[in-house]
């Protein structure tokens, strides 16, 4: 596979943030765009994030993870499209669960509430310990994993090297 990743046109999308502005979120958007690209991802399967520092509605500092928001085509992300959230709130909802809605408790933890609910898979990459943290779903992956030895075919198919991570819809939980 050849990386479609290209310095020169990075720096031209920094070049034209204005100043002041997070150019790590430039960033991300321009990586998600290209995890987006050319049908590698299954629209609003696909999600990406990144962990800085940031200010909430009030002012103050806080460690952030800004992701793409929920059902949103990587293709055209931008850096002012991607959704602030609280790293702590959403880390202590991961690791402890949470008695509200798992829409609600994404949209408690936004630094500002008036942007597009985040990816649903936001408490997942919080609780990844990286910066940058892409969460795709290739759509020759999903036939693979629709079988039912989806982790043994997934290992055949991709390597020891991929992580899986089950997922249910919260329709089939039991009541």
């Amino acid at each position: 596979m050849q990386s479609r990743f290209d310095v020169a046109q990075l720096q031209r999308l920094v070049r034209a943030e204005p100043s002041g502005a997070n150019l790590l979120l430039t960033e991300r958007a321009y990586g998600a765009r290209l995890l987006g690209s050319r049908d590698l991802t299954t629209a609003g399967c696909s999600s990406a994030s990144v962990k800085v520092r940031a200010r909430d509605a009030f002012g103050d500092e806080v460690d952030a993870m800004f992701i793409t928001p929920a059902n949103c085509d990587l293709r055209a992300v931008s850096a002012d499209g991607l959704v602030g959230c609280r790293v702590a709130g959403l880390t202590r909802a991961a690791k402890q669960g949470s008695s509200m809605p798992p829409d609600a408790t994404l949209m408690d933890q936004q630094l500002d509430p008036r942007d597009l609910l985040p990816a649903g898979e936001s408490l997942l990459h919080v609780l990844i310990p990286a910066r940058f943290v892409d969460f795709a779903q290739p759509p020759p992956c999903l036939s693979v994993l629709s079988c039912v030895a989806a982790v043994d075919r997934c290992a055949e198919v991709l390597g020891a090297d991929v992580a899986f991570v089950g997922a249910v819809a919260e329709s089939e939980l039991p009541n």
